[in-house]
């Protein structure tokens, strides 16, 4: 899958690729990246850092990689926090920003401040993932160092016992804001996961015979702060694994989709395209398994392997949010997760189970065609699952 990193500022984009690199993440070189204007006009580093990933994720028409970042001082009320590159006004250049903040810190003997950033990861299928981190330290008296960019011959970073200037790109990486932010997101979703052999040589010859086909790991999707999370089985051949976005283009989501909207939670009944302009409130979708499996089953290792992203996208919803599990592997996947031996809750249609973290699990049969066809699972019995499991979230 190709991903591109949304910044026009060139010491930036190769400190990102080297992060990224370490953490086995290919990206799109920047001779054959389009590049977008984007007014940085945003309240937080999020706001800013998702503009910049939508601008260029549409620009591109793949993934991009947003990033807002700044330092933010402890004396100066937190400034220059989203001013950071224009702290010493709109035309200002990073010697001109260390001369105000300088200058501002004149006197100061509690020198304390942090870097904080934000990253953004924009699919074009409407999918987000967002990941913070923040690294403290101090602010010099004088600059020291010849490396870096920005604030960085200032910052005294205590981890290293130098300025961010004085350290090697995988050095200030290992502790950096930006290095513990794009670690936060890799851990939620791998772009570029290749970890099961069975899975990649499948996916490979899908991809040979349906050139146009995603074939690739398929993120999470819908609301960034839900109240509801919704855990399917895998990747549709015809679905989502062609789509890139979950049970888009496929049987099961008929019915998903058209419950989401009878009962206020998207704006649309349908989901058959990763560029129409559907939205969900409240909701997130994603799969116990990242990846299509041969035949929709994927093997216990397989299971265990994709486990890890679903305990960190559990780990960093919001609360009040509940989950819902779509069939048994869904729900199998939602214990391994939190730790829990598999006959500690029992899979049923219709079973509500409280988790260790005060969520509760909800429990329906996968609206599958053969689930819905054998009448296994009927319209009805979905929508009183998921009107439940709404309501409690």
């Amino acid at each position: 899958m190709k991903l591109v990193i949304a910044s026009n500022n060139p010491k930036k984009m190769a400190e990102i690729a080297a992060i990224l690199g370490t953490l086995g993440v290919d990206t799109v070189p920047p001779g054959e990246t389009v590049f977008v204007e984007v007014d940085e006009d945003g309240k937080s580093f999020a706001q800013n850092a998702r503009k910049k990933a939508e601008a260029f994720s549409l620009a591109n028409r793949c993934a991009a990689l947003g990033d807002d970042s700044g330092l933010c001082v402890e004396m100066l009320n937190g400034a220059p926090g989203v001013y950071s590159s224009r702290f010493a006004g709109i035309d200002a250049n990073d010697a001109t920003n260390n001369v105000r903040l300088l200058r501002e810190m004149k006197g100061i003997t509690n020198r304390r401040a942090y870097f904080s950033c934000c990253v953004h990861l924009a699919f074009p299928g409407g999918q987000h993932l967002v990941a913070e981190g923040r690294v403290d330290g101090e602010i010099l008296e004088q600059a020291d160092g010849p490396c870096g960019f920005g604030y960085d011959p200032l910052f005294y970073c205590r981890k290293l016992g130098k300025t961010f200037a004085r350290a090697t790109v995988l050095e200030k990486a290992s502790v950096s804001h930006r290095g513990r932010a794009l670690n936060k997101l890799i851990q939620q979703f791998d772009i570029n996961c290749r970890a099961c052999s069975r899975l990649t040589s499948f996916l490979d010859d899908v991809r040979a015979r349906h050139p146009g086909y995603h074939c690739a790991p398929v993120p999470a999707f819908g609301d960034d702060n839900p109240q509801l999370l919704i855990v399917g089985l895998a990747a549709g051949m015809h679905g989502a694994n062609r789509t890139g976005r979950p049970f888009t283009g496929d049987f099961a989501g008929i019915l998903l989709y058209q419950t989401l909207f009878d009962l206020g939670l998207s704006n649309q009944p349908v989901s058959e395209s990763a560029d129409d302009a559907l939205r969900l409130k409240g909701v997130r979708i994603t799969n116990s398994v990242k990846c299509l499996p041969p035949g929709n089953k994927p093997e216990t290792s397989e299971i265990w392997a994709c486990n890890r992203f679903l305990k960190k996208e559990i780990e960093v919803l919001s609360k009040p949010c509940d989950l819902l599990a779509l069939g048994k592997i869904a729900h199998d996947a939602v214990l391994r997760a939190y730790g829990l031996k598999l006959t500690t809750l029992k899979f049923a249609h219709g079973a509500e189970h409280l988790l260790p973290d005060g969520r509760t699990l909800f429990d329906s049969y996968h609206c599958s065609r053969y689930n819905t066809q054998t009448r296994r699972l009927t319209q009805n019995m979905f929508i009183d699952v998921l009107r439940c499991a709404a309501k409690a979230g």
